[in-house]
């Protein structure tokens, strides 16, 4: 098992063998074998949602069973942590062969993940013949400010519409953070086909 943990293997002030690390980054995303998305320890009561969203089937809105608010409030803290707002997280997930969601001690299939939360955006919009406040009393807006549902949504339009210009677009207008200015140029340059 080979591992690389950027904040450790590379010399962050090292502005040299950064800049020769983040120049080869788009190659280690793509070869990687699976792509570990670590967002953090157990919060939020978040061992249920992950858990329900490993054991059920979230392929259709008809197979998920009536979830209380308290399971989508759990869901939507998973999908509105920090984690999600980092710009390298755009290459790191759009460019792996396979990713996996840890959360804790808990982990979901990167396909499950995305298949849930895309299940999830359809509900809240009302399309496919429902909505989440046919399930719960609570309406959550799962397609607003909410990074894991913006990156869904721009890793699911196509490849043809991944430009630079596109990829600042969904950074800027979904508040992804990152230390400089450069740093948005750099993440994305991996996923941008025009560059």
């Amino acid at each position: 098992l080979r591992l690389l943990v950027d904040a450790i293997c590379i010399n962050q002030s090292d502005l040299d063998e950064r800049s020769q690390q983040v120049s080869i980054m788009r190659n280690i995303f793509q070869a990687a074998k699976e792509v570990i998305v670590w967002i953090g320890p157990e919060s939020d009561q978040s061992d249920g949602p992950v858990d329900m969203v490993q054991s059920e089937s979230f392929s259709s809105i008809g197979d998920i069973q009536p979830l209380d608010a308290s399971e989508l409030n759990a869901i939507f803290a998973i999908t509105n942590r920090s984690f999600w707002t980092r710009v390298w997280v755009i290459q790191e997930i759009h460019l792996a062969r396979a990713f996996m969601v840890g959360c804790g001690t808990k982990s979901i299939d990167g396909l499950v993940f995305d298949k849930a939360l895309g299940t999830l955006i359809r509900m809240d919009d009302g399309s496919e013949g429902s909505d989440i406040g046919s399930l719960t009393q609570t309406r959550l807006n799962f397609r607003g400010p909410n990074p894991a549902c913006a990156l869904w949504f721009a890793r699911n339009i196509g490849d043809s519409a991944n430009t630079l210009f596109r990829w600042l677009k969904v950074c800027y207008n979904n508040n992804f953070q990152a230390r400089n200015e450069r740093v948005y140029i750099y993440s994305l340059l991996g996923v941008a086909v025009n560059c």
